[in-house]
């Protein structure tokens, strides 16, 4: 655990905050569809482009919440697991170099 979590108090449950974000994000799109349109006709652009973005950053924070709920801490660490999954299932190594 970093000592930025430990001083802001989110340890190791921090993909609860990023759960709620999403909730929260996810929530706020689907009211803000459910509305309708009201208004000029010049906005409505914005608007439907505003609700679109509620919902990829929804999507964007789950994918963070999970994760951080899977246990790992960075993205080395899923290639580790990567790898030991490849080699769990018997297939040839991969080949990292460059071409």
């Amino acid at each position: 655990m970093s000592q930025e979590a430990e001083a802001i108090g989110i340890g190791d449950q921090k993909w609860m905050w990023w759960a709620g974000a999403s909730s929260a994000q996810l929530a706020a799109g689907v009211v803000w569809c459910r509305r309708g349109y009201s208004g000029s006709g010049g906005s409505m652009p914005l608007k439907a482009f505003a609700a679109a973005s509620l919902f990829v950053s929804a999507l964007g924070s789950a994918a963070t919440a999970s994760f951080f709920a899977s246990g790992f801490q960075s993205v080395e660490d899923v290639k580790d697991a990567g790898e030991r999954f490849r080699r769990w299932m018997g297939a040839l190594p991969k080949d990292t170099t460059a071409r």
